[in-house]
């Protein structure tokens, strides 16, 4: 997708990047003067305590001289809400109320289809979530209290369960006017080849999958029969989810990295990770059930300069840590850096972690502040990495 100069010139005269910025940013008022447009703020791409953050309203750019992140409101929107580039075009001509040509846009079924989907999507998470608590779902209420995770945290986190039912979701949502066809495209049934469609979860843990807007377009399914083929089923590619390039809860991990102010995200290898992680005021991530790639990692340095691969101490972690230093190490630079930890063995993962530190008495969990500090009391890392 091409956009012209002159469109892109039109959009950022119509929105203020100071107007934007400080959506996510808190100016410094005895630095900043609003009468000549000239703004200050801590950077939210590395951890620092005096405002280094300079946007300049009338030019329309911002520089940070701490670690030299610059460009203008696009590139902005780009690197604080994990877009793409004409992603980030498109959100800020909304804002803005700038409408875009015909051929920059989807064709019309496209989006109507989206559309369709994503609304299809957010009543399936809502039938998901109610699920959990009804009587068929006992026994994943138990295991999640067992990872200390309650029914208010389920809420909050879009937790849910799909039933031991071949139909289950087929038959509500087709009942509510959904249709089939759509429920396929959303990979919430399996293709009819002949045979009667079935659900894709049955018997699982649901995690709700959201894009960088915040919309449910996947889910990620933990099953509760131990006989089960696969331990975790995410859904299928589909027209709303690439599981390759996105990250479970990205958004949200963007917005508290951005009240932290720590140096990165950190990346935990399971969606009871993440939760753990983000319950105690640590900005987490997770890949999508497959080895991180090299768009996830994009991702990643665009929340900040130096994220942390937190990594199970089992023999899978190693592994999992090894493939990562791969993809990593040839593109470690002074503005791209990462630490790579593995857990000891014993800790098993920073979930069960989590719940043991909580269990002690008298033990603070660790305030807001940078990774490192914060894992380090957490879960005892051993660096593997460090990027110069």
């Amino acid at each position: 997708m091409r956009f012209s100069e002159s469109l892109l010139r039109s959009i950022r005269d119509r929105v203020s990047i100071v107007s934007y910025a400080g959506k996510k940013l808190a100016w410094d008022r005895k630095r900043s003067n609003p009468g000549r447009g000239d703004y200050w703020a801590c950077c939210p791409f590395h951890g620092e305590k005096s405002p280094s953050f300079h946007v300049l309203d009338e030019r329309g750019i911002y520089k940070c001289f701490g670690c030299g992140a610059a460009g203008d409101i696009f590139t902005l929107a780009m690197k604080l809400e994990g877009l793409n580039f004409p992603e980030a075009v498109e959100r800020i001509a909304d804002e803005g109320g700038v409408s875009l040509p015909k051929e920059a846009r989807e064709a019309p079924e496209v989006s109507d289809q989206r559309q369709r989907l994503l609304k299809l999507m957010a009543r399936a998470g809502l039938l998901y979530r109610d699920q959990l608590r009804s009587p068929q779902a006992s026994a994943a209420r138990a295991y999640l209290e067992r990872r200390g995770v309650t029914l208010d945290n389920c809420e909050a986190y879009g937790i849910g369960f799909a039933p031991d039912g071949w139909t289950w979701a087929i038959e509500r949502l087709t009942g509510e006017g959904f249709g089939l066809d759509d429920l396929v495209a959303a990979g919430l049934a399996t293709p009819p080849d002949g045979r009667r469609p079935i659900d894709v979860f049955r018997n699982r843990i649901l995690f709700e999958i959201a894009d960088s807007q915040g919309r449910l377009v996947a889910f990620g399914g933990r099953a509760m029969d131990p006989e089960a083929k696969a331990k975790y089923l995410n859904s299928p590619e589909t027209p709303l989810f690439s599981k390759g390039r996105m990250l479970y809860r990205l958004k949200p991990a963007r917005e508290l990295l951005a009240k932290t102010k720590a140096e990165g995200l950190v990346v935990a290898e399971g969606y009871l990770d993440v939760i753990a992680l983000d319950r105690t005021g640590i900005a987490a991530v997770a890949p999508l059930g497959t080895a991180l790639t090299p768009d996830q990692l994009e991702l990643i340095w665009r929340s900040g300069p130096r994220p942390t691969l937190c990594f199970d101490g089992d023999g899978a972690g190693v592994r999992a840590a090894d493939r990562a230093l791969d993809l990593v190490g040839p593109q470690l630079s002074p503005s791209r850096t990462c630490s790579v930890v593995l857990l000891p063995e014993e800790a098993a993962d920073p979930a069960r972690m989590v719940a043991a530190l909580r269990a002690l008495p008298g033990r603070n969990l660790p305030s807001h502040g940078t990774p490192g500090v914060e894992m380090e009391g957490l879960v005892v890392l051993r660096y593997v990495t460090t990027g110069a």
